[in-house]
């Protein structure tokens, strides 16, 4: 009895060390932490030079997101001031009000507001609401792609014309390349056509580059065209706007 006793002990122990030597199950990937529901950044940029020439521009930009998920709502401001030998050279204002809402983890369904005004192209403002859909072709951690389209109406007033409206068509691009640490090239793109007058059309393209200085604070250069088809008398069709912002993050 005392031998067959002895004999179980050592097999059960043998078996528990060949147990305890096996190789763990591998663990399922541990799951990314959902993005923050509020977000936002405030820029801000400033020029000046004195002496034989008098100049100064000043810039700013406030970006808030809410995305509680399925919905993403976004508001942003932007504005420039330029003024020479204390007269003004430039002066533009952009605000825009977005909400989506996500169908499937790529195709979403939007709507939105846009207000644009410069006076110095003929401006006078320019108002839109669309709505349409969106896909992201790419979501990954490193790059983003999204195109959309929809279709809306249009109010604008423009210098020494008046105020006309009409029914437009709109498509967009956004691409995002986080390249480095802290690095970032982001690019967004929209073409609003008249559908009443085909030859009445806008194209914007926006094009930034941002480094990160801290966990707030980055630097971001920018560059940015508008080329409008058919201008208010007297004014050029392209405008371009080149940038360099501290921004903070929030």
């Amino acid at each position: 009895m005392r031998v067959r006793g002895g004999v179980s002990f050592i097999a059960a122990a043998l078996c528990a060390a060949a147990a305890s030597g096996q190789a763990p199950c591998p663990c399922p990937p541990a799951t990314p932490p959902p993005p923050p529901l509020w977000s936002g950044e405030v820029g801000v940029s400033y020029i000046a030079t004195s002496g034989n020439t008098s100049t100064s521009s000043f810039g700013g930009n406030f970006g808030l997101a809410w995305k509680p998920d399925p919905w993403a709502l976004e508001a942003k401001f932007a504005f420039l001031r330029s003024e020479s030998e204390h007269v003004v050279t430039a002066e533009a204002y952009d605000g825009s009000l977005t909400a989506a809402r996500s169908l499937t983890p790529r195709l979403d369904i939007y709507g939105g507001s846009e207000y644009h005004r410069n006076v110095f192209a003929g401006i006078d403002y320019r108002i839109n609401a669309t709505a349409g859909a969106g896909y992201k072709v790419l979501d990954g951690p490193v790059t983003f792609l999204r195109p959309e389209v929809g279709f809306g109406y249009e109010k604008r007033k423009l210098a020494d014309v008046g105020t006309d409206s009409y029914p437009v068509g709109r498509a967009g691009l956004k691409f995002v390349w986080k390249f480095l640490a802290g690095g970032e090239f982001a690019n967004e793109t929209s073409f609003t056509d008249d559908l009443n007058e085909t030859d009445n059309w806008v194209f914007r393209n926006k094009a930034t580059v941002s480094a990160k200085l801290t966990n707030v604070f980055l630097l971001r250069l920018g560059w940015a065209i508008e080329y409008n088809n058919l201008p208010a008398p007297g004014f050029k069709k392209t405008d371009t706007v080149t940038s360099a912002a501290i921004v903070a993050k929030f």
